[in-house]
């Protein structure tokens, strides 16, 4: 197998990996906004998803970080490959 094909199969995998941990950690926000809902009613889910709850924030961010930037590194590899392999 050449490089061109095994950057591509990385790229393909990482971007796989990224999507599944994106769709997992949705999931799992989703139920814990739920669980909020069910056990503390509405207004605390309100509090939690204020625009000034800056923990909140930022703790959905650090969750969200490792899956986007498995899909930023599985994008760059595809254009490297591509650069490399259109150069020569």
């Amino acid at each position: 197998m050449d490089r061109t094909k095994k950057y591509q199969k990385i790229a393909q995998v990482l971007d796989w990996i990224g999507n599944i941990w994106l769709i997992l950690v949705c999931i799992v926000i989703a139920i814990e906004y739920i669980g909020i809902i069910i056990f503390q009613e509405w207004g605390r889910l309100w509090e939690i998803l204020s625009p000034f709850n800056v923990w909140n924030f930022i703790a959905v961010v650090i969750t969200l970080a490792p899956g986007i930037g498995i899909k930023i590194l599985a994008n760059k590899l595809r254009k490297n490959k591509t650069a490399t392999h259109n150069e020569i």
